[in-house]
């Protein structure tokens, strides 16, 4: 049986179910945080790249300050 199917079938949606763009790019503040959490920012790593895999669009302005945001994280020791 195949994984996906599976999940499908289940009915269980995942914690990701009710992601919300806006709510996601406000919790990018999340990597300006001192001393950077790795927990929160895998989390919201996470988010981001499931918002992308459902097909969600960001804006020029939005990808940008995202981008910069998360190269914070190679500055990070952790």
């Amino acid at each position: 049986m195949n994984v996906a199917k599976k999940d499908e079938d289940s009915g269980d949606l995942g914690v990701f179910y009710h992601l919300d763009k806006t709510t996601v790019l406000q919790e990018a503040r999340v990597f300006n945080d001192t001393p950077i959490s790795p927990r929160k920012c895998r989390l919201l790593l996470t988010k981001i790249v499931y918002l992308l895999h459902l097909g969600e669009t960001m804006a020029t302005q939005e990808a940008t300050e995202l981008f910069f945001s998360v190269t914070k994280l190679f500055q990070s020791k952790d």
